[in-house]
Parts: C-alpha cells; structure tokens; sequence
C-alpha cells in the first residue's frame, strides 16, 4: 500500500484533513475495543448529529508528556527519534485516500541510515494504569499496525509514561500482523463507506448508545412483547439478583479491608528487594464551599453579573478565579476508597 505525506499548513488545516477519513485513534472504536466510546458515537460525531468530543485533562497532560517520553525510549534504546517528525502531518494511504495515520514520532535504529525506508514509528502515551509490555491496551496495538500498514512498516515501538503504581516510563516493541491489519482494513472501509457515505448508523454497542439512537420515547406508543423479549427479560431479572448478591459481598470484603486501614490513608505492600507498592486509598477528599451570600453582599455588581435566577460558580470558577479564591473555602470531605 503505497502512501503520501500530506503536511497541511497550520493545525486547523490538519483537522480538516484527518475529516476527510478515519485517522489511527479511530481505528479502536470502529473495532469496537476503545474503552472510551463506540462506532455509533464516532458515526454522529462525524455526522454532526453530536458534539465531537472535548479535549480533557488527561488528553491535554499527554500532549505535554509526549517529548519527555521520546527521550526516555531513545535514552534506554539507542535509537534516534526525529524531533522534527513532531507534529500535524499524515500519511495518507493513495489506494484509499479514506485511510489517513498521524504517528506521534518515527525513529531509526541503531547504525540505520536515516532514510524514509528506514525509518519506523513511535506512538507515544500517557496513562493512569499500570502497562504490561506483554500485553498493552488492545486499543493501543491496534492504532499501532494501522499506522504500520498504511506506512509499510515491519516494526513499531510504544512508549509510555505511567502514573501508577509511581511515575514511570515503559516501552515495547510491536511487529507487523498482515491479517490483523487486513480485517481492521474491512472493518474501516465498511464504517466508510456502509455507515458514514451511506448515512445509515451502525449497530448499538453499550446500553447508552441506545439512548444515542433513540433520545426520546413516545408516549402513545408501545411495543408488543415477544416470546424473545420475555426471556431476554427473565435474564435481566436474574442478572439484576445476581448483581444485588455480588453487590453486598462486595460491600462486605470493602469493610473488612477498611478495618485494616482503619485511622491510616492507605494499604501498602513491600517485598523485599522491590519498591514499595500501594494497594488501597482511603483518603477524604477536598470539598470547595462557596460562600455565595458574603459574595452578594460584598460585592453586588460582579455578583449580578454571573447569576440569574442562581448564581454559576462553575462559570464563575473558569472567568473570574480571584473572587473564586477569594469565597471560596477548600474543606475536607468525605473518605473515598479506591483500589488501585
């Protein structure tokens, strides 16, 4: 499969192009493994039946992360990493213009010669859980052979930097799976062509895609039951029993390893000769109190300006974060127990 570098000229112009097909962090939704959303979300998304989804936190501190962990898998592999491979560019595949990849960094082996050939792809990224080398995020080794398949690359490699169990960084090498990437390509031209061209969604994954498909119910109709409804009714209300009983065991065994915490802040594990590990938070929580009445008394002319009928302190929060400070109270809340 050949391909073509396409370097749009300013960020806003790269957006444009990656609409223009499916890029790499799609291929996991329309395989249906992306923990985050569903091929019936993409599909309105892309058909501005919804709001594409906002950058978050987590999105934006990967960005951030992206070069120092670059430099950690050159410092621990020898490879040189092209700074310059840093950016909004794709390669776009010339059989099917509809498949379009956007590597993080692409990177040289050790004594290669810095030749496009030669060159091979880094996709980096940062997550709040622990990585197996053996066994990454399916959802990651899948964006990695699309782009590999789309560049004619044998070889990849994934970096990451973890927060858990402490900050640390990780790396693995993936090879190139010529019928995995066969069946990730059916399933793109399908989506492409079937769903998007077409207009015709595709199938409900999750019980929220349903609410996607159908937001509102009307209330002079019904449905009439079939023998297959009433079992797949029966089975619910079994699972719901089953639920409700692992539910309470749950809440049992949560109990019992609050009582080994019990005035300390967590559950920590240490073998000797390893680092430590924490296996369980049991922390309070910050709780902001807003003292909305000494706001309006004191100051009468901002407060009008961002209330109404009740005052937005989340608008009040982002816009105007000194009179935040300044009625704001930081509290402690709550102990929240996590296992980690």
């Amino acid at each position: 499969m050949s391909y073509t570098i396409v370097r749009p000229k300013d960020r806003d112009a790269w957006l444009i192009e990656r609409k223009k097909g499916l890029g790499s962090s799609d291929a996991g939704t329309v395989m249906g493994i992306s923990p985050f959303t569903t091929p019936l979300k993409l599909y309105q998304q892309r058909m501005g039946i919804i709001p594409p989804t906002e950058e978050t936190d987590a999105m934006r501190n990967g960005h951030f992360f992206e070069a120092s962990t670059a430099e950690y898998f050159a410092a621990v592999t020898g490879c040189y990493v092209d700074p310059t491979t840093a950016g909004d560019w794709l390669a776009v595949s010339n059989e099917k213009p509809h498949l379009r990849v956007s590597p993080d960094r692409l990177f040289w082996l050790p004594g290669t010669e810095q030749t496009e050939k030669n060159s091979l792809i880094l996709e980096l990224k940062s997550t709040n859980k622990i990585v197996d080398p053996e066994n990454i995020p399916l959802y990651w080794f899948c964006q990695v052979q699309y782009q590999m398949g789309i560049m004619e690359k044998k070889t990849a490699a994934v970096a990451w930097v973890s927060s858990m169990p402490n900050l640390c960084f990780g790396h693995t090498w993936i090879q190139f799976n010529e019928a995995f990437f066969k069946t990730l390509e059916e399933k793109l031209d399908y989506f492409w062509f079937e769903n998007l061209m077409k207009g015709i969604p595709p199938e409900p994954m999750t019980e929220s895609d349903t609410s996607l498909l159908w937001p509102k119910g009307n209330a002079l109709k019904s449905v009439e039951a079939d023998d297959n409804d009433l079992s797949l009714i029966e089975q619910y209300k079994q699972l719901s029993e089953r639920v409700k009983e692992t539910e309470e065991e749950l809440s049992l065994v949560a109990m019992q390893i609050k009582e080994r915490i019990a005035d300390g802040t967590s559950l920590v594990y240490r073998k000797p000769g390893e680092p430590s590990r924490t296996l369980v938070t049991y922390r309070h929580n910050k709780k902001n109190v807003f003292d909305e009445e000494k706001f309006r008394t004191e100051e009468p002319e901002v407060y009008k300006k961002y209330s109404v009928s009740t005052l937005d302190v989340n608008e009040l929060k982002t816009f105007d974060k000194a009179i935040w400070d300044k009625y704001n109270t930081v509290t402690q809340g709550p102990r929240v127990f996590k296992v980690l």
